[in-house]
């Protein structure tokens, strides 16, 4: 999946949870928390199988379903969007410093190793 900005990806993320839960159908409200927090409350047929399907096209994204009283269903499902770019820079930069982490130990080791040997030369 291309890159795509905060906004378009929960708008994305709302029409995908409206039209594969059906909440026209039945029933169910989609409140926006935050740019990335959409949080279904009033729903009362939930679908695993749906969700699975969700979350197939949001690979990035949690999915919580937590108990909520206030809801009339007795639980509220919560969508968050987890930055992709964030992902992908931070997984690279810790791959990146590992590298040169290792590096630099094998220069070290390599330098000891060649002042200590070539001392009795």
């Amino acid at each position: 999946m291309a890159f795509m900005s905060p906004c378009h990806s929960m708008r994305r993320l709302r029409e995908v949870v409206s039209v594969v839960l059906q909440t026209t159908k039945h029933g169910g409200k989609l409140l926006q928390r935050d740019e990335s927090t959409l949080i279904l409350t009033n729903y009362n047929v939930m679908n695993m199988h749906a969700l699975d399907i969700i979350r197939e096209q949001f690979p990035h994204s949690e999915i919580n379903i937590q108990a909520e009283p206030s809801s009339s269903s007795g639980y509220v499902v919560i969508f968050v969007l987890n930055d992709q770019a964030n992902f992908f820079y931070s997984s690279a930069c810790f791959q990146m410093s590992c590298l040169v982490l290792i590096t630099m130990s094998m220069l070290f080791h390599q330098s000891v190793y060649s002042v200590f040997f070539t001392g009795f030369i």
